[in-house]
């Protein structure tokens, strides 16, 4: 699981912006946040380790998932950082999908893609912690 810098870094950053998600008080992004912990815990259970020229079909499901998901938590709420997360987790999807179609593609390139990729996602995920990219909140009515 710890085979590369590009993983440990993803590793870092994972942990990082999901203790700070935690840290606030963001259902959407906490949502979300759980939502993809238990994908990325996931992904290496079911990674196919035997054939990596192969499309990851397993991995492809439980990214399908993980962006239904997201796609049900931005239908009630319109907040920049879960467009920008939501358009991270469908670019994952497309890489899967050309993988599928040309076969030909160098396993590394496709691996490598997809970590580049869920950086754009967390970054997204991490833009939630910021004011300006949550959608502004009406005050609530106070008593006198």
């Amino acid at each position: 699981m710890f085979n590369s810098l590009i993983q440990n870094v993803g590793h870092i950053l994972t942990v990082i912006v999901t203790i700070l998600i935690f840290m606030r008080p963001a259902p959407g992004a906490r949502a979300v946040a759980v939502a993809n912990i238990v994908a990325y815990l996931a992904t290496p259970l079911v990674q196919n380790r035997v054939d990596y020229e192969s499309p990851q079909w397993a991995i492809l499901a439980v990214d399908v998932t993980l962006l239904a998901f997201i796609t049900w938590v931005l239908m009630r709420e319109r907040d920049l950082w879960l467009q920008i997360t939501w358009g991270a987790m469908a670019l994952t999807t497309l890489l899967h999908i050309a993988k599928a179609l040309d076969p030909t593609l160098f396993a590394r390139g496709y691996i490598g893609s997809l970590y580049v990729v869920y950086f754009a996602f967390l970054a997204g995920l991490a833009a939630s912690l910021l004011p300006a990219a949550r959608r502004p909140r009406p005050a609530p009515d106070t008593l006198p």
